[in-house]
Parts: C-alpha cells; structure tokens; sequence
C-alpha cells in the first residue's frame, strides 16, 4: 500500500509539474513581446555604435575594445554559474536549466533598469557594449543569490525575485558609486555583498 501511496504521490507530482511548464511555455512569449515592444519603444544604439561601419578602424570601434570583455563576463555567467549547479545532487539538471532562463531575463531587464539610471537621455535608453557589461554584472547578482533558495523556489517565483533585484541592484548602484564616490573595483559591495544580504531577505521571507 505504501508503494501504491508513493506512486500515486509522484505521478500527482510529475502532472502537476507538467501543467505548470505548460503554462509557463504560454506566458513566457507573451513576455518576451512585452520587452520587444519596450525596446523598440525607448532603446536605440547610443553615438558610437550609429557610427561605425565596415569602414571603421578596429582601434575606433568600441565593439573591438569592449567585446572581449563582454565575452569573458558571459562564459562565467552561462557557464561558470550554470555548470556550477550540476554539482548539486537533487537540483543539478533543474539548477542549470532554471540558472540559463533567468539569465536571460536578468539580462533583457537590466538592460531596460540600468538604462534608464545611467544611459537615459533624450527620451531613450542608449545602447552600446558597456550597457550590456552592466547589465551582466546586474545579472550576476541575481544568478549568485539564486544559490541560497534553489529548491525551494519555483521557476515564477526565481523570476520574480530577478525582476525585484535589478531594480534595488540599480538603485543601490547609482547611490554608491554616483553619490558616495566609491570606488568598488572587484564588485564586493556592490555584487557579492547585495546578493548576500538580498538571499536571505528573500530566504527569510520564504
């Protein structure tokens, strides 16, 4: 009987789980919609990317100065962060899948948030590689306070907590390094400190 009982449980579980992902798959275009529009509506490329062309010198072009950066910054955000969770035992393969998705949603908003902060004028968000350097540093925040409830959180309730924390990410950005003139060169406050103190508020609340 108590066999009988497990299976039952698991198979309860598993049909739940499954109308829940079917749900998501539903909802997660119309999101991604909802940031096209946005995008199109209040980001353009900033001076220096409207500039460049086939004709431009490597040396003046600031995909060139930049990019490697970006690169480097993305394989430990995609791959770093994301093949760190394997390890786990009971949460390896959703750990990674649910570290990928909310990267890229991190991503996309930070992008919007820190754009309106730093990057805004004339009505628009100015896009170039360092909003996007920016935007992953913002990510990283998110992806390292997601360590301290994985398991104990849904995928929803992930994005969520992302779509809260670039915002108090931005906000405390701007006050630290604007107003309080610090200089925070390897991230420790502004990164590390934050996504502590963030994890456990949301860890607490839970």
């Amino acid at each position: 009987m108590a066999r009988k009982s497990n299976a039952g449980h698991i198979f309860e579980t598993a049909v739940s789980v499954k109308k829940h992902f079917t749900i998501l798959r539903v909802r997660m275009p119309v999101l991604e919609v909802l940031f096209l529009a946005l995008y199109a509506a209040f980001v353009s490329y900033n001076d220096d990317a409207k500039l460049q062309n086939n004709e431009t010198k490597p040396v003046d072009n600031e995909l060139y100065k930049y990019y490697p950066f970006f690169a480097d910054i993305q394989v430990m955000i995609l791959i770093g962060l994301g093949c760190l969770l394997v390890f786990f035992c009971l949460y390896g393969f959703s750990g990674t899948v649910f570290n990928l998705l909310t990267a890229t949603f991190a991503i996309q908003w930070a992008i919007l948030v820190q754009g309106y902060f730093q990057f805004s004028h004339d009505g628009n968000i100015h896009q170039g590689v360092i909003n996007l350097i920016n935007a992953e540093f913002a990510c990283a925040v998110v992806l390292i306070s997601f360590g301290a409830v994985l398991g104990k959180t849904s995928l929803v309730q992930l994005l969520v907590k992302a779509l809260l924390e670039i915002p108090v990410f931005s906000v405390n950005e701007c006050a630290v390094l604007k107003y309080l003139k610090i200089n925070d060169a390897g991230g420790s406050i502004l990164i590390h400190l934050l996504a502590c103190y963030f994890s456990l508020g949301v860890t607490f609340v839970l």
